[in-house]
């Protein structure tokens, strides 16, 4: 990758994960502006089942769409930036259009509810206004898959991965390694398989289901879409808690499971030893 490529890139990302959205979320805010001198001074800015339950400023409506889109943009751009083999992932790209989704969501809906109370004397009396919400919904769906093609193609992730090869047993010995993830999670492999359990989740895979085993390098964001128990949008799942070297499963026909953790290469190895050992000779 050229670092003209990552220029280019990058700018395209500010483009359409942060200008373009922004743009939207000031055009619906100079709208509601124009609408001031026909609102009450309290505006309805909840609704219940029996009508609007909650009030406030007009300016809350005005700049929410701004702020909330702004704040958003900059959180998603941070955790976006870092490319991978010099192009975006599908889940990068997933992730920049959810900025470009709530912007379209905010700025149309909440516009919507603030339009249905131009001309009232008094907020109590406002319409049900949540179908606006709902057109928001697919104003969201529409801007964000028009950023989807705006961005660039999504590019392929490169298969570093390497195969672990079989700790190195005598007949009479069994290995079993366990390492503690972030405190809150168990990654064991022995010989029964892999065992995943914390907060209140367990993932096993029996010895027998196992295929392969390597050890890859995995990039949350770009890879997964963040962190977390993930699903990729090339198939794989699995615990992805950091950036790093993981462990990667495939089991059962072609399934793969990687789970982020220390010291990947030992307890790749402990796995695949234990799947060698429950294969038919």
């Amino acid at each position: 990758m050229t670092s003209g490529t990552a220029r280019n890139i990058h700018r395209r990302m500010i483009l359409v994960g942060g200008v373009l959205p922004t743009v939207v979320a000031l055009a619906a805010a100079i709208v509601m502006f124009s609408w001031l001198p026909e609102l009450p001074e309290v505006i309805a800015t909840h609704w219940g089942p029996s009508g609007p339950d909650g009030f406030g400023s007009p300016w809350f409506a005005i700049l929410m769409p701004v702020g909330l889109t702004l704040a958003y943009a900059m959180f998603v751009l941070v955790l976006s930036w870092r490319l991978r083999d010099g192009a975006l992932l599908a889940n990068q790209k997933l992730v920049l259009t959810s900025i470009a989704f709530i912007s379209g969501l905010l700025s149309v809906g909440i516009t919507g509810t603030v339009y249905v109370q131009r001309g009232l004397e008094d907020a109590t009396l406002a319409p049900d206004a949540g179908w606006w919400m709902l057109v928001g919904a697919g104003a969201g769906l529409a801007f964000g898959a028009i950023a989807w093609f705006l961005l660039p193609a999504a590019g392929a992730v490169t298969d570093d991965g390497i195969e672990a090869p079989p700790l190195q047993l005598r007949a009479d010995e069994i290995a079993v390694w366990s390492q503690r993830v972030r405190g809150l999670w168990r990654v064991t492999a022995g010989p029964a398989g892999l065992s995943v359990k914390g907060l209140g989740v367990r993932k096993f895979l029996p010895a027998e289901s196992i295929e392969s085993v390597r050890v890859v390098q995995v990039s949350p964001v770009p890879e997964f879409g963040g962190w977390g128990y993930r699903v990729s949008l090339d198939g794989r799942f699995g615990l992805v808690l950091r950036a790093g070297e993981a462990i990667e499963v495939k089991y059962a026909g072609g399934k793969r499971f990687v789970v982020t953790v220390d010291d990947a290469a030992t307890g790749a190895s402990v796995l695949s030893a234990a799947a060698a050992a429950r294969r038919p000779a």
